[in-house]
């Protein structure tokens, strides 16, 4: 029982009252075996971002609040529609703020109250996720509300909109968290030139929906870095002369998608990778565009090919 009960997903309004309220009917014994909660944005009855406020099922809220209260031994904590979740009732907002043994914290769609909240932890986790709200046309600034959480090694960052303003203006002097060595970056309007002085000791880094123009007037990028994954078209605007371990390449290249190959040479031109890892649509025909991906990269040692049809491999190793 207490192994069933030590990581639970909730994706159900009604089976995620019962949960709770079996829970904390027999406090604390049950509530401390609960180790990761995951709660899905199905649990409040939505499945897109624009319904959350108008038909969000949040009735269950309260015994939520009662369950976080007991649950002190929660180290991976998922909870989506979070500043819906935070209005609705606010003692949750309390609860979270008092589990001081979370390692692994995940919030999305998150707005002013979500992020106030993260300005308050007493925990320290390892691995931070924060989505904020794409509705909004302006959000409170994230990068001041965890400059405090120094733990953070791997941290998740989508839809930053605005740039903090003692960051832009630069009077506090150089404010940063050089603990994360883990980066990702979803559809952000922030520069990349800003998370380059924030987080500058950068190993692995994930690029998403995000222009990396405005790098090229850095002096010097993560000297660190060694994994780097995003798209062809973000990444072919990547400095020049910025060689690194490992390129990741997050689409599908084929031989119709000329433009994507051409950003994708770019990118391997500018990044020169040790190993490529790529995504491949093709049949025996048109196999040959792989050289042309090969001979930008001169130090490229080790190729990664994912191939996600059926193909004679070998009459591809025949040919090669």
């Amino acid at each position: 029982m207490e192994r069933a009960l030590s990581e639970v997903t909730l994706s159900d309004p009604r089976r995620a009252l019962q949960f709770c309220t079996y829970m904390v009917s027999d406090p604390p014994k049950r509530a401390y075996w609960l180790c990761c909660l995951r709660i899905t944005s199905r649990a409040f009855d939505v499945d897109e971002e624009a319904l959350i406020w108008k038909q969000g099922v949040f009735s269950w809220a309260r015994r939520l609040a009662d369950l976080l209260e007991e649950a002190q031994n929660l180290r991976l904590l998922t909870i989506s529609c979070m500043d819906a979740l935070l209005w609705e009732e606010p003692r949750i907002g309390e609860a979270i703020s008092a589990l001081s043994n979370l390692t692994h914290l995940e919030l999305y769609e998150t707005g002013r109250l979500a992020l106030d909240l993260v300005g308050t932890m007493c925990c320290r986790p390892n691995k931070l996720v924060l989505s904020l709200l794409q509705s909004r046309r302006r959000t409170t600034p994230v990068l001041s509300r965890i400059l405090h959480l120094n733990s953070i090694r791997c941290l998740t960052l989508s839809h930053l909109k605005e740039i903090d303003n003692f960051l832009q203006n630069g009077k506090d002097g150089p404010l940063q968290l050089s603990n994360v060595r883990d980066l990702s970056i979803e559809g952000s309007s922030v520069p990349l030139s800003v998370f380059v002085r924030v987080f500058p000791n950068i190993h692995h880094m994930r690029v998403f929906d995000t222009s990396c123009l405005g790098l090229h007037s850095l002096g010097s990028l993560w000297p660190r870095l060694r994994h780097l994954c995003g798209h062809p078209h973000h990444l072919k605007d990547w400095p020049k002369n910025s060689p690194i371990h490992c390129l990741e390449l997050d689409t599908t290249l084929c031989q119709h998608r000329q433009q994507e190959i051409s950003d994708a040479l770019l990118a391997l031109e500018h990044l020169s990778p040790i190993v490529l890892s790529v995504e491949l649509l093709v049949s025996v025909e048109d196999i040959g565009f792989c050289t042309s991906l090969i001979q930008a990269a001169p130090r490229l040692r080790y190729l990664q090919l994912r191939l996600n049809i059926g193909i004679d491999l070998a009459n591809i190793l025949l040919r090669g």
